[in-house]
Order: C-alpha cells, then sequence, then structure tokens
C-alpha cells in the first residue's frame, strides 16, 4: 500500500549501524560498516487486516543501503501502519493501532526475503509476526524519542561484519541466536505445562503402564513426551482420550485406519464372524474369497500367503527371496522402513533389525543404485523398496529410479520386492501399477485388514510355490493367526465395499488437494509437504 506525501514529510530521521556488503572490481566481496541515515519511509510496510502473522511488503528503495540484501535477512524491521489493525500478538492479547502508529517487529521466520510485483513495481516482502514485547511508538511521540528507540532496538540489516568488526557481529548474531532458543524453551515450558493440567488421567495412566511396561509403551511409534494421551473411544474420523477431550483423527492409523473409527460395514463383517465362532482352527470360505479379491486387485502375486502383520509380510518375502536365489544379502535404502525389523530410518544399524547381511544404498540414485548391486550381484538375493518412502518422510521415488532397479536386478538374478504395505491405496494396483514397474514379490498390510491385525506377501508363482504343503522339501510358514476368522471376514468387506478403487481414488483426490494448499499456505516460511495421494509429510527446509 502507497502513503501520501503528507506521510513522507513527517517521516523522521533513523541513524542505525548497518554493514554493506558490496562486489569489488576483481569480482571479489568486500564489507564496509557505516553509520547510515534512513528515511522511515524506505522502510515502512503495510499491515493488512488480520491477526497472527502477517506479509509486510517493503517499498524497493534506491541507492546502496535499501532492502535488498545480499547475504542474510535483518532480524527486526521497523513498520508503519496505515490504516487502523487489529492485530493478536502471541500472548493471546489483542491490540489496535492507528494509522501512523510506528513498531518495530521481528522476523520469526528466518526465511527472508521475496521479491514480487506490487503496483507495476518490484518489492520486497517477508513474513512477521508481532511479539509480546514490541516496540510500539505512538504517532504522538515526538520525532526525537521516536529516532532514539528505533535507533536503540535496530540492528544491523545484513551480511558478513567487516573483518576489523567480525567478533562484535558474531558476538551479536550469537546473542539473538540464544534470545531465540530462550523464547522457544520459555513457550515449550508454557505449553507442556498446560498439557500436563489438561490431561491428568492421562497423566495417571501413563504412571500407572509404567509400571508394567518400559516407559508404559508397547509401541514405540505412540510414545510423545512428557507422555502420551490416553485414548478412550472413537467414532468415525475423530477420537476422544480418558479426559474428555476430542481431536479429529488425521493419522489415520498410519494407514491401518483410513475407513475411520466406527464403518458400518466392517463391524457388521466382525460382528457376523464372531457369531460364527472365533478362530475355528481351519480353512474357511472368507479365507479363499479375500485372497481372491487381493489377486484382482494387484495382478503381480500370481500366488500369495497371509501373515499377522506388514512386518511379518516383509520378513517371509525376504526368507523367499534368499531361499529361491541361495544368495545371502539384502539390498535396502537409507529412509526406508519395512516393519519393525526392518528400520533403516536413521545412520547406523538398528539392533533389532533381522539378522540379514543388509547393504544400505542411497534412494531415488540411479547411478548407485545400479553401482551397488553390480558390484554385490554374485551374493545379492533381493531388493526391498517402496514405492514412496512412507516412514522416511513421504519421499516419492522417481520412475527412473524404479526401473533402473528392475533392469539391474534382473541383470544379476536378485529379486525386487516392493513393500506396498503403506503405499498399496495411492493407485489402482498399487504404486507399481502407476510407476509401470512388475516386482517378483509384493508385501501388503495395515488397511487390507479392515482395521485389524494384516499382512500378505506373494508374486511370481515359482518363487511362492516353495511354500506349496503338497511338494516335499516345500518351505513351512506357520502362524496361528495368519487366517484368523476376524481378519478374514473384515478384509474381504473392507475390500469388495469399503475400499473400493473409486474410494481410493476420492481419498488420493482430497489429499492431493490438501497437500497442495498445505504448500500454498507455507509458501512464505519454512515448511515444504511431500508425499502423494493422501500420503503426506511436513519437512522444515
Amino acid at each position: 500500500m502507497a502513503h501520501g506525501d503528507a506521510d513522507k514529510a513527517n517521516a523522521p530521521a533513523v541513524t542505525t549501524h548497518v554493514t554493506r556488503t558490496y562486489t569489488t572490481s576483481d569480482g571479489g566481496s568486500a564489507f564496509e560498516d557505516l553509520d547510515v541515515p534512513l528515511d522511515i519511509q524506505n522502510w515502512i510496510g503495510a499491515l493488512s487486516e488480520g491477526t497472527g502473522v502477517h506479509e509486510i511488503v517493503f517499498r524497493q528503495t534506491s541507492g546502496a543501503y535499501d532492502l535488498s540484501w545480499h547475504t542474510a535477512p535483518c532480524r527486526q524491521f521497523i513498520i508503519m501502519i496505515n490504516g487502523g489493525v487489529d492485530v493478536t500478538v502471541t500472548s493471546g492479547e489483542t491490540r489496535r493501532f492507528q494509522d501512523g502508529d510506528i513498531l518495530l517487529v521481528e522476523d520469526v521466520t528466518g526465511q527472508g526475503h521475496k521479491s514480487k510485483a506490487v503496483d507495476g513495481q518490484m518489492r520486497k516482502s517477508i513474513l512477521v509476526k508481532l511479539r509480546d514485547d514490541v516496540t510500539f511508538l505512538p504517532k504522538h511521540e515526538t520525532p526525537g524519542r521516536q529516532t532514539a528507540s528505533l535507533a536503540e532496538h535496530a540492528t544491523d540489516a545484513v551480511g558478513t561484519p567487516p573483518e576489523h568488526n567480525g567478533a562484535s557481529a558474531a558476538a551479536t548474531e550469537a546473542s539473538h541466536d540464544r534470545q531465540a532458543t530462550d523464547a522457544v524453551d520459555e513457550q515449550l515450558r508454557h505449553a507442556e505445562e498446560e498439557y500436563r493440567r489438561r490431561h491428568p488421567a492421562s497423566l495417571a495412566q501413563h504412571q500407572r503402564a509404567a509400571e508394567v511396561m518400559p516407559g508404559g509403551n508397547t509401541r514405540t511409534s505412540l510414545f510423545a513426551t512428557p507422555f502420551p494421551v490416553t485414548l478412550s473411544r472413537g467414532e468415525g474420523c475423530r477420537v476422544w482420550d480418558r479426559d474428555g477431550h476430542e481431536y479429529l483423527d488425521g493419522v489415520g492409523e498410519f494407514t491401518a485406519g483410513i475407513a475411520g473409527h466406527s464403518h458400518p460395514v466392517l463391524r457388521a463383517a466382525v460382528e457376523k464372524a464372531l457369531a460364527g465362532g472365533i478362530n475355528l482352527g481351519g480353512h474357511s470360505e472368507n479365507e479363499l474369497r479375500f485372497a481372491q479379491a487381493i489377486q484382482e486387485r494387484f495382478p503381480s502375486m500370481k500366488l500369495l500367503r497371509f501373515t499377522n502383520s506388514g512386518t511379518e509380510a516383509n520378513l517371509m518375502a525376504v526368507s523367499a527371496a534368499l531361499a529361491f536365489t541361495g544368495r545371502s544379502k539384502v539390498l535396502v535404502f537409507q529412509g526406508g522402513y519395512h516393519g519393525a525389523c526392518f528400520t533403516f530410518k536413521h545412520a547406523g544399524s538398528n539392533p533389532v533389525n533381522a539378522p540379514f547381511e543388509f547393504v544400505v544404498g542411497r534412494y531415488n540414485d540411479c547411478k548407485a543404485a545400479e553401482k551397488v548391486i553390480q558390484q554385490h550381484g554374485a551374493v545379492l538375493g533381493a531388493v526391498v523398496v517402496e514405492g514412496l518412502q512412507g516412514s522416511g518422510g513421504c519421499i516419492p521415488a522417481t520412475p527412473a529410479f524404479m526401473h533402473q532397479l528392475r533392469r539391474s536386478t534382473q541383470e544379476v538374478g536378485a529379486l525386487l520386492i516392493m513393500d506396498e504395505v503403506m503405499t498399496s491405496r495411492l493407485a489402482p494396483g498399487g504404486l507399481q501399477t502407476e510407476l509401470s514397474v512388475t516386482p517378483d514379490l509384493t508385501t501388503l498390510g495395515k488397511y487390507l485388514g479392515g482395521g485389524l491385525s494384516f499382512g500378505a506377501f506373494g508374486g511370481r508363482a515359482d518363487i511362492m510355490a516353495a511354500f506349496d504343503p503338497r511338494e516335499a522339501g516345500s518351505i513351512p510358514h506357520a502362524g496361528t493367526f495368519n487366517n484368523n476368522s476376524l481378519t478374514m471376514a473384515a478384509g474381504l468387506a473392507g475390500m469388495t465395499q469399503v475400499y473400493t478403487q473409486s474410494a481410493l481414488d476420492a481419498l488420493n483426490t482430497r489429499g492431493e488437494a490438501l497437500r497442495a494448499e498445505l504448500n500454498r499456505i507455507c509458501d512464505h516460511c519454512q515448511l515444504q509437504w511431500t508425499g502423494r495421494g493422501a500420503m503426506m509429510w511436513g519437512h522444515f527446509v
């Protein structure tokens, strides 16, 4: 927003210490420390109506001392209000600022400036937030008072300090960092106190649970400090904790609960199975029908077997691959997660990983993948990969990477295993069909059990034939609950009536729209959302 000539004429002069960065004749960089007089109109921004975080659009000034900074964003800014604005600061208090009020605000995002055209001219914009302790300089104060206050609070505008003043600038930067850290720590302390106050029943449950389970926990991914909430019930897409708080469930039980917590079709299927008897100790009609439905949805699974989880499915698939090839090594990728005993999300070895000879490669690196497969080809039995790394940050595989894995494994005789435990819902037939890659083996789990414990593995008929109990020397694969009556019933109902392809397409369409909107909202801050369909992850960048 432009200000009138009267605003410019009345704007007091400000002298502040800045560091100018410039390019020398020989192409190098030089720095100059100066006390520079600045017209406030050159720093004026406009707060539009609203609360919270605001975009400030600055005038582009001329000369050496403008807001076109070369290397680093300034931390504080002088803002003149154009029109009345209600602003909510971090304490929750709403303050009314009047036309002509001058404020000192702080860049809390660290994002810096972005150039854009405003009224046909290039402007600099930044996101700032008014803090509780923002300097407020009413317009009725004298220019001298304003000048003194602004000069007292202004910080260096930009850049690396000159050589003779390096220690001072470094100390200033360190002081800013400490202040920011202290402020965050204080906010976290208040948040934790409020969290404890609001969840006494969950805290009591956690303390009792810690007496019988390590840390009161039997599933690491559910733990949170200072203690996790205890959920008491769920309905539809909402859950309630023991303290009566209601939550919108955006987790979906990490893909296992995408139908919600009370889908009538799944409930009816489980209730019917219960009425017919629990775990009869034999084969059932639902077992056959469920296997047929899975094979129809995932054509690469010519033969398949059930397990109790995605972890078990991957364990059996890898074991089958090594038995079939007679080799010992398994290639996985940094950031991958294939179950509780197949975790490669962090550097170093997970002490409870299955005792296979793992080789860890770089995800989405075609040349590195080709090289490592060729290097270990004679002893490499399997390559295990996700078409989108779920727990590794929802990073989609590139088609080129997946095609490279397919070519390279075929060249050396290793088997390609696609872990579709999470990703099978992202495309018809799983991501393997979307990526035009046919793996030797596929693993499934999560939502396909209708909300109950489930896993499956399958693929080429010649590989899976090794589990045929009619043949001498077949590989045994036991499991009391592999074909339990409740999962078979819920899984069949889910596949045929709930998780239809049209329903999954609609879910993924909504997910794409949500991720696009989140990235639009986060365009000015250091947060980027990656993923595909209804799977997404926020990354601070």
